[in-house]
């Protein structure tokens, strides 16, 4: 368009007005960076389970997808269900078809719209998982990246309120067909709560920036992720308990109250300023409906880098919220005050606790009544010794601003811990500080480094296998399935010895005969051999991720314990989920074990062929 165009743009950037200025779409494969032709060609059919009514199926050629409508689909609930509305799923059948002699890219967005999200039987977006499986119902590990929005406010403009939408690609060979199952699942996966983490868009709430939803059901949010910090300052947000009665009317699968609040690595200069989490990059590796994985990574001051994986499974007691941290110094930084994990945020805290305390496997070491407000240090800082550390937050009551109903209390286990910090090997630390914010007082529980660290070295770093545990406050709040927790409740509801019972009681001892152990937490994952594998777990409570990975496909297994198939199925193929692993074109298969006690378990992979 030349220098006329040139000093328009110049003039006014959003002012593009010039008669000669042309617009033009270049479509690039994000694996070969070649050019990628428009798949305007493809042909998709949608059909929904059941009634067989066709969905409406629109191409779009400005992102280049293919919008398959998914609004007031009818679901299908299990003849018999207790809880149909839990257990319904909806299920679409997708028949793609390439009639080029190239290979094509399909792009699918999957949509519900503000019009269409209710759904007939009622469970609303906040825990949806989307899988594609096959024809014989089996989870395929293709991803369907999730983004939803319930921000319905009257003031809102026509893109804000409900809508849902999930993105994948598939390739497609030249002149081929192939056929595959859409399911949305909501409250349930197998019948037991599903897992759930996808990207919520704030539009109609107040603000805007990536904000992230990880869920177990779908009765609200279990807990969310801010990583970049703006809207509360903090990395954890939002954090309700599960299968408790609701906040405003007893009732269940509700919205419950909010004991939110927490972060990593806050680092302060020798001023007091804080250093800002900054470069941030999330990455979803895993997004239910058994088990998350999302990885949220970026920098601190100059020349320091962290990260923090987090998880969180399918079960039917109590949240856990499994934090992978690490953090790595590659500059010398003074500092006035680090917290390397908190319960409880500096700038965000939902709740207050009237004890803390904290100990080890082998129980108690320390409780103490906490000191709220002013925002110092109540305590100095004391090391957590023993393999098992955990901190208790409990007796909790409820802020200015609760809205009646049940709270929960809150507490920590650290299940691996690694670090050097100022040079030197460091055990973690733990000290009560004193919270004034929002007209609220309160406490957090700050993990620190050794109080003699004020200088972190080059070679510096933390390594830690942090769970974050939200714990019914009462037996009577707590109306789920799980007779063991109930148990629990009945003889240490409100004390620390909640907590503890978590840091013994999931404890897990695996031994492996066949594949290699990889991770213990937040599930028990194994590399298998030539597609075997066999272990023994001991210990672990609710229901435990068990993954398998290295799979040369992604149907034909069978996982035995103590010789006995595992079937959780209320569809059919519905209580396990596939990952692919893109780098080493393998498949990862994950499971939910329910344990009850704490005798061994043999636990065998096979064929099923």
């Amino acid at each position: 368009a030349g220098e006329d165009w040139k000093q328009d743009s110049a003039d006014s950037p959003s002012a593009v007005s010039h008669p000669d200025w042309i617009e033009a779409m270049v479509l690039l494969d994000p694996t070969t960076f070649e050019t990628a032709s428009l798949p305007d060609k493809i042909a998709i059919e949608a059909t929904e389970f059941g009634s067989e009514k066709p969905r409406p199926v629109t191409f779009d050629p400005g992102p280049g997808w293919h919008r398959i409508n998914l609004d007031n689909i009818d679901p299908i609930a299990p003849p018999g269900s207790q809880n149909p509305t839990n257990d319904a799923l909806e299920r679409i059948r997708l028949v793609l078809s390439n009639p080029t002699d190239r290979e094509q890219i399909a792009r699918l967005m999957f949509e519900k719209t503000q019009r269409g999200i209710r759904q007939r039987i009622g469970t609303p977006v906040t825990g949806i998982s989307a899988i594609l499986r096959d024809t014989d119902g089996n989870p395929t590990g293709i991803p369907v990246q999730l983004s939803k929005n319930w921000h319905n406010h009257a003031e809102a403009s026509v893109h804000s309120g409900q809508w849902f939408h999930g993105i994948s690609r598939l390739r497609l060979p030249p002149k081929s067909r192939a056929e595959l199952e859409l399911t949305i699942a909501y409250g349930h996966w197998g019948g037991v709560p599903a897992a759930s983490h996808a990207q919520l868009s704030l539009i109609g709430w107040g603000g805007n920036q990536l904000w992230d939803q990880s869920a177990i059901g779908s009765w609200g949010e279990s807990i969310c992720f801010e990583p970049e910090q703006v809207q509360r300052g903090c990395s954890v947000l939002d954090v309700r308990p599960l299968l408790v009665f609701s906040k405003k009317d007893r009732k269940k699968w509700g919205w419950t109250n909010n004991v939110g609040g927490g972060d990593f690595f806050r680092l302060f200069n020798e001023a007091g300023k804080r250093f800002p989490h900054r470069a941030m990059r999330t990455t979803y590796h895993r997004q239910g409906p058994c088990l998350t994985e999302v990885k949220y990574a970026g920098k601190i001051a100059d020349g320091m880098k962290h990260s923090a994986t987090v998880s969180l499974g399918r079960t039917d007691d109590i949240v856990r919220g499994t934090y992978r941290i690490r953090l790595d110094v590659e500059k010398p930084v003074e500092f006035s005050r680090f917290v390397i994990f908190q319960v409880g945020s500096d700038t965000y805290n939902s709740t207050a606790e009237r004890k803390l305390a904290y100990g080890n496997e082998t129980g108690l070491i320390h409780e103490r009544n906490t000191e709220w407000g002013s925002n110092v240090y109540r305590t100095e800082p004391a090391e957590l010794t023993g393999r098992i550390p955990w901190v208790s937050l409990h007796e909790g009551v409820p802020q200015v601003h609760a809205e009646g109903g049940p709270i929960a209390n809150r507490g920590f286990v650290i299940r691996s811990w690694e670090a050097r910090l100022g040079g030197t090997d460091a055990a973690p630390w733990i000290a009560e500080r004193g919270l004034e914010f929002g007209g609220n007082s309160s406490s957090t529980a700050d993990l620190v480094p050794p109080p003699a660290v004020t200088r972190l070295e080059p070679g510096d770093f933390v390594e830690a296998t942090i769970e974050h545990v939200v714990l019914p406050q009462f037996g009577g709040d707590y109306y789920g399935p799980n007779d063991a927790l109930r148990a629990a409740l009945a003889k240490h509801e409100n004390t620390w010895r909640m907590v503890h019972r978590e840091a013994v009681g999931n404890d897990r001892e695996i031994k492996t005969s066949t594949g290699e152990l990889i991770l213990r937490f937040p599930d028990i994952r194994i590399a298998a051999a030539s597609d075997s594998a066999e272990f023994t777990l001991t210990g672990g409570l609710g229901y435990v991720p068990v993954t398998i990975s290295g799979l040369s496909t992604h149907r034909d297994f069978v996982l035995l314990v103590d010789g006995k198939p595992v079937d959780q199925s209320v569809h059919g193929n519905d209580f396990w989920q596939a990952d692919f692993d893109s780098k080493s074109k393998t498949w990862s298969r994950t499971w939910s074990l329910p344990v009850t006690d704490k005798n061994p378990r043999h636990i065998q992979l096979e064929t099923n062929q």
